[in-house]
């Protein structure tokens, strides 16, 4: 709404709302029209049928052909005969709307996942993943274009702290994606612990994996709900032990019902700082062994950022981690950065190895850097105009 007013958008929102109530208007008139014709052409078949028994039979009854008694009785039958009908007809509309009804749910049953597990999984018992990721010169285009990722090949050791940074459109998320095997590669391979994950079954790769988004969701219930994601075989000693080791108890003890405080859906009466510390519990929660934040602190304030980079290193301690960011902040501290262009991997080291090669990642640090200056300098100026 507000985006509409600061637009001035009112006129031409109110025009294509017009539109579209006046042809709900007239479609609901013409199921009123074809329900009252129907309705009245089935009593009039009826009051017809029932005349002309009654005068067929009352002619047959005066000339003592029939008795009386059996005139009622036709009469008596062919109401019987149409009082179904009548009920069918009254209930023609909820017949419409349930058959609608039951092809759209049918139609969504009828979907099949595009990507799916094989007949036969290798078994993986969750506590011996030691969280080894090897990309072996993969290859990926979304629905047969352009490979947004070209040959790519990558090992990532157990326990190691991977930043990936790069420009929009690099490949960074789809390399993601492809971990999470939201989709398969189109060329090569990528193993955990020596396992292709194309033979594990997908229930077991997404116990081994965990995400962080950029804007993580929030479902309609509690902070304890939210936190285990409704999975009443975690305790809530567990979350309150999971949110105390990141630092998110204290946060959650001020709201006013604490762990039992209803949040609306997608959390908007929490900050996004709030937000995110409630999806690195559930990683504590639900202790991955390889742990994904995909952009997780870009839409957050400096003191906000801080206080999720700490819950981080808390949340990385003996996982494989992978944080892709816009904010080199974010990954300074990480084991190794990976620069990625078009799909490939250019650079890789420390972020000190990284600054020395002179490189495409000084580009984006200096760049960064300059960003931050020059915001401080217009708030500096600001302030000294007040």
């Amino acid at each position: 709404m507000n985006l509409i007013q600061v637009f001035h958008q009112q006129k031409e929102q109110e025009k294509q709302f017009n539109e579209r109530n006046d042809s709900y208007f007239k479609a609901n008139i013409r199921e009123i029209r074809t329900n009252v014709l129907f309705n009245r052409s089935y009593e009039i078949l009826n009051n017809l049928a029932i005349a002309f028994v009654t005068w067929l039979g009352g002619r047959a009854v005066l000339g003592t052909d029939l008795e009386f008694g059996v005139l009622y009785a036709f009469i008596t039958y062919i109401r019987m005969f149409f009082q179904p009908i009548n009920t069918i007809t009254q209930q023609w509309n909820t017949l419409q709307s349930a058959s609608v009804a039951i092809n759209r749910v049918w139609g969504i049953f009828a979907i099949k996942p595009e990507i799916q597990d094989q007949p036969q999984t290798v078994e993986v018992v969750k506590a011996s993943v030691e969280g080894r990721i090897d990309f072996n010169q993969i290859t990926f285009g979304y629905e047969g274009g352009d490979p947004v990722i070209k040959g790519l090949d990558l090992h990532v050791k157990a326990g190691e702290m991977i930043g990936i940074v790069g420009t929009t459109g690099a490949g960074k998320s789809s390399l993601i994606s492809l971990l999470c095997r939201f989709y398969d590669v189109n060329e090569g391979s990528i193993q955990i612990d020596g396992h292709d994950i194309r033979t594990l079954a997908q229930s077991d790769l997404h116990r081994m994996v965990g995400l962080v988004q950029q804007e993580p969701y929030l479902y309609s219930g509690t902070v304890l709900d939210n936190v285990r994601l409704f999975d009443e075989t975690i305790s809530r000693e567990r979350v309150v032990e999971a949110c105390r080791f990141i630092g998110a108890d204290s946060i959650i003890m001020r709201m006013k019902e604490g762990y039992d405080t209803r949040l609306s859906e997608r959390g908007s009466g929490l900050s996004a700082g709030e937000r995110q510390l409630i999806s690195f519990a559930r990683i504590i929660v639900f202790a991955p062994k390889i742990l994904i934040l995909d952009e997780a602190t870009a839409n957050l304030d400096s003191h906000t950022e801080q206080l999720i980079q700490d819950a981080l290193h808390l949340v990385a301690q003996g996982r494989t981690t992978l944080v892709i960011a816009h904010r080199l902040s974010t990954i300074m501290g990480a084991d190794r950065i990976l620069v990625m262009s078009k799909g490939q991997i250019v650079e890789q080291g420390t972020h000190q190895q990284l600054l020395d090669a002179h490189g495409y990642y000084e580009e984006l640090y200096l760049h960064s850097q300059g960003q931050k200056q020059v915001r401080e300098d217009a708030v500096s100026t600001l302030y000294r105009g007040r």
